[in-house]
């Protein structure tokens, strides 16, 4: 198993290889596997993107988001700007149906309404994330009831065995009154991630609650580090 100051080291490098992301004021601490990161960044794609590039470092067991969003004074927008540009971009997108709502406050997006798929309503924040002057945003948007597959939970067991990132054999899901419960243990956060995200595919399937832990030393690179 790799020590924390080897997990330190693997998370730098990541967030300095990335060429599309300015993690130069980024600090990390990391104990027991758990990686906190703060600091500041100059965007919240910024923000975003170190979370997720970190969670993908064979042998993080969690992450601590404690970094704030700081734009630059040439980048600032005011927020009819920036809700203008978010309704825009929501109206071009060819994903996610029309009837989101957006409001902004002092840079933070608030998105609202409902869509009939998670990945729709990902895709709403997805779209949002990337535009200039964005400090943050909360995804209220709500996916609509649709009617269940027969047999849910086989269903989505069966995408994590067609999944090339899950270990299949290490997770197992219940499904009670359209919400999806996964257990078991992998070997990383983005393992963990890919297992809810296929719940969420599921017809019929309205919350997820992901109980998977996160155990390094079942990852293929924690194997090998050890």
């Amino acid at each position: 198993m790799k020590t924390d100051s080897q997990l330190h080291k693997d998370v730098l490098e990541t967030l300095t290889f990335e060429p599309v992301l300015d993690a130069s004021n980024v600090a990390i601490a990391v104990k027991d596997g758990v990686v906190t990161l703060s600091g500041e960044v100059p965007s919240y794609a910024d923000f975003w993107s170190t979370e997720q590039i970190t969670k993908n470092v064979a042998g993080v067991r969690a992450v601590a988001q404690e970094i704030k969003v700081v734009v630059p004074k040439q980048h600032v927008r005011n927020d009819g700007d920036i809700a203008g540009a978010a309704a825009n971009v929501l109206q071009w997108g060819v994903i996610v149906p029309s009837g989101v709502k957006v409001k902004v406050t002092d840079g933070w997006v608030t998105l609202s309404g409902e869509t009939q798929w998670q990945y729709q309503r990902k895709q709403a924040e997805s779209a949002v994330r990337y535009l200039g002057g964005v400090q943050g945003i909360t995804n209220m948007i709500v996916v609509k009831t649709h009617p269940a597959s027969v047999d849910v939970s086989a269903k989505i067991q069966n995408a994590f065995h067609r999944h090339a990132g899950i270990d299949a054999s290490r997770v197992s899901v219940e499904v009670n009154d359209q919400a999806a419960v996964l257990h078991g243990t992998v070997g990383t956060l983005a393992e963990r991630e890919d297992a809810e995200d296929a719940a969420w595919m599921a017809d019929g399937v309205m919350t997820v609650h992901n109980e998977i832990v996160v155990d390094p030393a079942l990852s293929k690179k924690g194997i090998l580090d050890g």
